[in-house]
């Protein structure tokens, strides 16, 4: 197991379960995963790096040595901004439908 996968984040694990559509688990689904160059102007959890892994239908996060969050894109799982912007990136990149099939009733309101 690589570095960077080694020290996975417990909330990192817990999202996958939650929010993944199929895969083995958030390491597997972070080594498998294409590089998402999301702009530093989305607002996403701040992080040095997110990867794609269309096996999974979602995106994981990583901050230095841990994986931290992953974002589910399935509609069910896409219920704020922070999800609608990563669905947006990973549709431009990847030619994805991601967005299309959010279901507006299910975002709730994000206050800073």
């Amino acid at each position: 197991m690589s570095q960077q996968t080694r020290y996975t984040a417990e909330h990192a694990a817990e999202q996958f379960r939650i929010r993944a559509t199929g895969g083995a688990g958030v390491a597997t689904a972070w080594q498998r995963g294409l590089r998402v160059e999301i702009p530093p102007e989305a607002p996403v959890p701040k992080h040095d790096e997110a990867r794609f892994d269309a096996r999974s239908d979602l995106v994981v996060f990583r901050r230095e040595q841990t994986l931290t969050t992953c974002y589910g894109l399935d509609a069910d799982h896409v219920t704020n901004i922070h999800g609608v912007a990563v669905a947006a990136v990973v549709d431009a990149q990847f030619g994805t439908s991601y967005r299309s099939r959010i279901d507006a009733a299910n975002l709730e309101e994000v206050t800073s």
